[in-house]
């Protein structure tokens, strides 16, 4: 599903990449991302990516909370520093899909709407209120692509997805005390 939908990253490690790839594209660009802006790049010249399923490779862990927020901070730079420099062009890309750059494209927000009505039935079918959470992110997904984020409301109202992904994961967490949650006089596990 991954190599067939999307856009398959390269993260900088546990990848094989063609010398040919590298040299059309004049190896890694000079930014803090380069792997992105590499996988980018190829993208641009009409090549894919594609998972292996079969390998496995192994990451280093910061050892630290400190090294962890010092390699994110990092990451986050990076990704901030690519989007400066390439943004526009990739946006404007012929060669890379809609669905892979633009996140208001139709395709897209109705796959969102799509998921946000599966989770729906889901939470009810399973009187799971995590997955109720998770249905209103998707249709918060959606409907935010035309809003403002100024809009009155609308930063209050993306929290509220967390409040009940967070509820459900606490009223689960109950059972490891030996509780059960119970709603309206019955007893729906969650």
């Amino acid at each position: 599903m991954r190599n067939r939908y999307g856009f398959v990253m390269f993260l900088g490690h546990g990848a094989i990449l063609r010398r040919s790839c590298w040299q059309q594209v004049g190896g890694f660009p000079e930014v803090v991302s380069e792997d992105l802006a590499y996988a980018i790049a190829i993208r641009e010249k009409g090549y894919y990516g594609t998972f292996a399923k079969d390998v496995t490779c192994f990451e280093e862990f910061p050892e630290s909370v400190r090294s962890f927020r010092v390699r994110h901070v990092k990451w986050t730079r990076g990704t901030c520093e690519f989007l400066h420099h390439y943004g526009l062009d990739l946006l404007r890309s012929s060669r890379i899909s809609w669905s892979e750059t633009h996140p208001d494209a139709k395709g897209v927000q109705r796959f969102e709407w799509f998921a946000a009505t599966v989770f729906a039935i889901g939470a009810v079918a399973s009187f799971q209120i995590a997955l109720f959470g998770i249905a209103i992110a998707y249709g918060l997904i959606s409907v935010m692509h035309n809003s403002d984020w100024g809009r009155p409301g609308l930063q209050t109202l993306v929290w509220l997805p967390f409040s009940f992904i967070a509820t459900g994961l606490a009223l689960g967490g109950m059972g490891l005390f030996g509780m059960q949650a119970v709603f309206f006089g019955f007893g729906f596990h969650f």
